[in-house]
């Protein structure tokens, strides 16, 4: 696939939009007068093309394309994405994404969690290690006893 050329400005991605597609459609393509009046433009590539022509999709405001990139984040379609966002416009002018906030929520813990939890926290009330200092002269011989120091044997 070939690359499109580099282009900035919203008039250039309509133009080159317009160009590319002539008098040939595509699913929802929206009419020239509706691309320059519209609030948020974001021309698209499609991944399974060959062809280096981009499409665009019209939007009242970012909600669609905030829920388009949260999709993406967490998968949830599980789906691979078929096309990859170009350039986003809104009021004619470039937008950016900026950032990324994502918020963490506590939930309440699973009733089968908080069982397995009970049975770990009672296996470890019927374990108790012998502490050494409590151990018998007899038994304290087999304990093996760390060292910090490193011998060299090899040397």
């Amino acid at each position: 696939m070939s690359q499109p050329p580099k282009l900035k400005a919203f008039m250039e991605f309509v133009q080159y939009h317009e160009r590319s597609w002539g008098d040939e459609d595509y699913p929802s393509r929206p009419d020239l007068i509706d691309i320059l009046r519209s609030p948020v433009c974001v021309f698209w590539q499609d991944l399974g093309s060959q062809s280096n022509r981009y499409t665009v999709s019209l939007h009242h405001d970012m909600r669609d394309i905030e829920e388009y990139m949260a999709q993406l984040i967490f998968r949830r379609n599980n789906i691979a994405p078929d096309k990859r966002l170009v350039r986003i416009f809104t009021n004619a002018k470039p937008t950016r994404i900026k950032g990324i906030k994502i918020i963490f929520e506590t939930q309440d813990t699973d009733p089968d969690e908080i069982a397995v939890d009970e049975a770990v926290v009672e296996a470890n009330e019927h374990f108790h290690p012998l502490p050494t200092h409590l151990m018998t002269d007899e038994n304290q011989g087999e304990t093996t006893i760390l060292d910090d120091e490193f011998e060299d044997t090899e040397g």
